[in-house]
């Protein structure tokens, strides 16, 4: 591989970082992988020259929640001051293409990790055979629900779990109306509902580019 593009495959690192500081280290690999411009051993060789010229941080954050396989906290991805210096001076030379591609697939992955930091939900086993459902909600600024609820059954669990990922608005609208309803449906004026019979760019300067 040559100097120049050793470089470029460098600063596509920088650019997802500088986009997106805090992903995980799967995560910077899938961006970087996905612009088709570097293999997983140049990927490799490019983070590894960042990190010892002290470019990018790979490190676990205090108080980090989130574990990997293995239970262990997982590690996070950043820029340094340094490297958004040389991203700065240098971010031209990453092809148009490419830029496009980032600035597309990393507006996605924020949005995933907005969803996935405001809405979530677990299942756990617990002493006595049960599962517990926890399921939370963020709106940004307060926690909007904190639910705990015990459930007999794994498959019952994993599909409310589910059902809360997917329609988390919806769920907490009609946990909300269910909570404040008062009343016996007689003095409400409604009539209980019958139980239904089946339940069921830019091109390269003539100069050689290398940091």
């Amino acid at each position: 591989m040559d100097r120049e593009q050793q470089a470029v495959n460098k600063l596509i690192i920088l650019e997802i970082l500088a986009q997106a500081g805090g992903i995980t280290g799967n995560q910077l690999l899938d961006q970087a992988l996905g612009t088709l411009c570097l293999d997983y051993f140049a990927f490799i060789r490019a983070r590894d020259e960042l990190l010892r010229d002290s470019l990018i941080t790979i490190a676990v954050r205090k108080n980090e929640e989130l574990t990997d396989a293995g239970g262990q906290p997982v590690q996070r991805c950043d820029i340094t001051p340094a490297g958004r210096q040389v991203l700065t001076t240098l971010a031209n030379h990453i092809p148009l293409p490419i830029r496009s591609y980032l600035a597309t697939s990393l507006a996605a992955l924020r949005r995933d990790e907005l969803r996935e930091n405001t809405v979530t939900a677990s299942v756990e086993p617990d002493a006595n055979g049960f599962y517990t459902l926890r399921l939370r909600q963020n709106d940004g600024r307060h926690e909007t629900v904190d639910l705990k609820l015990t459930i007999p059954n794994q498959a019952i669990a994993d599909t409310m779990r589910a059902n809360w990922l997917e329609q988390p608005q919806t769920m907490y609208i009609s946990l909300l109306e269910l909570l404040t309803r008062s009343g016996s449906p007689a003095e409400t004026g409604r009539q209980p509902e019958p139980e239904s019979a089946n339940s069921s760019d830019n091109d390269f300067p003539d100069r050689q580019l290398s940091f």
